[in-house]
């Protein structure tokens, strides 16, 4: 399923976008679930209010939200 999306509308391609996708589960946040992955790795957000509008359901803090950013600013 994850690989089934991500092929059809990731920007980034399959190698690249399973490497983000990895390095964020690397993060061993149990905020993170997998759905949010993928809309990170799709939507590859570049601020704090891109991470907030993924992650609506859940409050992330600022440590968290750079972590984040950090990893896909990579992409």
């Amino acid at each position: 399923e994850l690989h089934r999306y991500l092929k059809d509308f990731c920007p980034l391609n399959k190698k690249e976008a399973d490497a983000l996708a990895n390095s964020i589960r690397d993060i061993n946040n149990p905020k993170i679930r997998e759905d949010s992955i993928v809309k990170i790795v799709d939507l590859l957000p570049r601020d704090a209010e891109d991470i907030n509008k993924i992650f609506n359901d859940v409050s992330l803090d600022e440590k968290e939200i750079s972590d984040i950013l950090a990893i896909v600013k990579d992409y």
